[in-house]
């Protein structure tokens, strides 16, 4: 996707994916940006991320516009950012982020909608265990909760 381009400070990418992993393993919420008829979306979310699987995991209500436009156009761009804190006096911030690309969906299988679930809350909960016995066993996350995965095809970091 973003092959043609190439960043204007090559010594600030992040090219190691260890790296890139423990910072999306670290993060608890990605800015996504999606479009549709050529109007862009943007929307922040917690996700879950599973590393070997090279998926993001995220929930939502059943309805809304976020569902209606992937299921037009399932491209997706994200970003999560590890802020390192602004640099007074220099007018900059420090950070790490990784920019990914993929394609999002609305899982429909029940084990997978589970496991999805166990990704973000492993990730995002100091207890999951507490939270998923008290969650998953829901009417509300039954009938009510769309569980989302993002499978990512491209990333890339980069530090300041």
């Amino acid at each position: 996707m973003t092959e043609n381009y190439h960043m204007h400070l090559p010594q600030r990418e992040i090219k190691d994916e260890q790296e890139l992993q423990s910072i999306l393993k670290a993060g608890k919420y990605a800015m996504i940006a999606m479009c549709r008829n050529n109007e862009p979306y943007v929307v922040t979310l917690s996700y879950g991320y599973d590393a070997k699987a090279d998926v993001f995991y995220l929930h939502s209500p059943i309805s809304g516009l976020k569902l209606d436009i992937i299921r037009d156009n399932s491209s997706v761009c994200a970003t999560v950012i590890e802020d390192r804190g602004y640099q007074s006096g220099r007018c900059t911030h420090s950070y790490r982020s990784v920019v990914i690309f993929g394609n999002m969906s609305v899982i429909t299988d029940e084990t997978e909608r589970v496991y999805g679930m166990q990704t973000m809350l492993n990730q995002l909960e100091p207890n999951p265990r507490e939270l998923e016995e008290k969650l998953l066993r829901t009417k509300k996350f039954s009938e009510e909760t769309a569980v989302m995965k993002i499978k990512i095809t491209e990333k890339r970091g980069k530090e300041l």
